[in-house]
């Protein structure tokens, strides 16, 4: 793929990835307001939601993201797998981590893939995922600091072939 064609892919991952990090959020913020955490259609629009923002990521080459992501992934199929983790504790960490991949997003725009930026934060809100009451006030503080300023064909990363790609490899998983 020439680097023309890469960063097409990689805009078009930008707008995708924004797009579904909203979703996650939206899916998080309507169990928060009472919605049944046990509905398994939105558990698993959450889930593809992550798992896409993964793979896209890894595909265009945004290491951090993928890595981070993936944090969340996991959590979310265990709650796919019927584990009952999305306490209200849980709910708050995971919008934390909403926050953190819109970040992520924002610094691969600017040209940091490694997310070096905010790496100090990363791993008290990973810490989080799996005891969120033992980090929760720390993880709010570090949450809210400012931030600084594979395949040939460019038109099969556009935003429907993302989340084909997404869809495809969560149904193996449904």
């Amino acid at each position: 793929m020439s680097t023309i064609d890469l960063q097409s892919a990689v805009n078009t991952f930008l707008v995708e990835g924004r797009e579904l990090a909203q979703d996650l959020e939206q899916g998080l913020l309507r169990i928060e307001q009472g919605h049944d955490p046990n509905d398994t259609e939105l558990i698993n629009a959450m889930f593809r939601a992550a798992h896409t923002i993964k793979g896209s990521a890894g595909i265009v080459g945004i290491d951090s993201l993928t890595r981070f992501t993936h944090s969340v992934e996991s959590l979310l199929d265990r709650v796919r797998a019927g584990e009952p983790l999305l306490n209200g504790a849980m709910i708050t960490q995971l919008l934390r981590c909403c926050d953190h991949i819109h970040r992520l997003l924002d610094l691969a725009e600017q040209g940091d893939t490694d997310g070096a930026a905010i790496a100090d934060q990363e791993s008290s809100l990973l810490a989080g995922l799996s005891s969120p009451s033992a980090t929760a006030s720390h993880a709010e503080a570090r949450t809210q600091e400012s931030v600084a300023s594979a395949s040939a064909s460019a038109p099969a990363f556009t935003t429907s072939g993302f989340r084909q790609i997404g869809r495809a490899s969560c149904r193996e998983r449904v």
